[in-house]
């Protein structure tokens, strides 16, 4: 890794990478190199999607290791010089054997490098920035929503049921007094025509 004289001035820390160039008919001849600078901000820019929040990701070579972490806007910023991972995030750490948030990879497959070539490595973890980015109360006020909707309609057939009751009341003591007036208008009437006819 080329470290810059300040790591946190610039690109940050670079890769240096030389490919060999060969001819076409003879793979064991070489007729030059082809060198580039990597610089690993840019290329933890293309390696997330643009909404991701909250990952470290340390870079290492065997004499190296340099932490950035990924914060909003898919920006790159260089953390320390060393592994400055949240320990909490370490698979040895976890108890709970279905959660393994170490990702490891190697950035180019060492069947094509030649030989004393630096190997480079790159893991991440998540932070607790990450974890934020998807945790909502929507599963609480949803809840709380359900419930709100049981009650009032709980709260609607109770008062439906009252107001009915209270009419099916009144048509019954308005029913009863009809009887009684059909009744005592009959009784009445017999008697009427009792004191006429007797």
């Amino acid at each position: 890794m080329l470290p810059p004289k300040n790591i946190h001035e610039g690109h940050g820390i670079a890769g240096f990478i030389a490919t060999p160039v060969y001819p076409a008919n003879d793979p064991y001849e070489l007729k030059g190199f082809i060198f580039g600078i990597v610089y690993w901000s840019e290329v933890l820019m293309d390696i997330f999607p643009t909404d991701t929040n909250g990952i470290d990701c340390i870079f290492e070579d065997s004499n190296y290791q340099y932490t950035y972490t990924i914060g909003k806007n898919n920006t790159a910023k260089l953390i320390c010089e060393g592994d400055c991972h949240d320990p909490k995030y370490d698979n040895d750490n976890n108890n709970d054997n279905r959660f393994n948030f170490k990702m490891t990879t190697t950035l180019v497959d060492p069947n094509l490098l030649s030989e004393g070539s630096v190997n480079y490595k790159l893991t991440c973890y998540p932070n607790d920035h990450f974890f934020e980015t998807y945790t909502t109360n929507n599963p609480t006020t949803a809840a709380i929503g359900a419930v709100a909707i049981i009650l009032v309609t709980s709260l609607l057939f109770f008062l439906y049921d009252f107001f009915v009751r209270q009419e099916f009341s009144a048509k019954k003591d308005l029913f009863d007094a009809k009887r009684k007036f059909v009744r005592f208008v009959s009784h009445e009437g017999k008697l009427y025509c009792y004191i006429l006819y007797c």
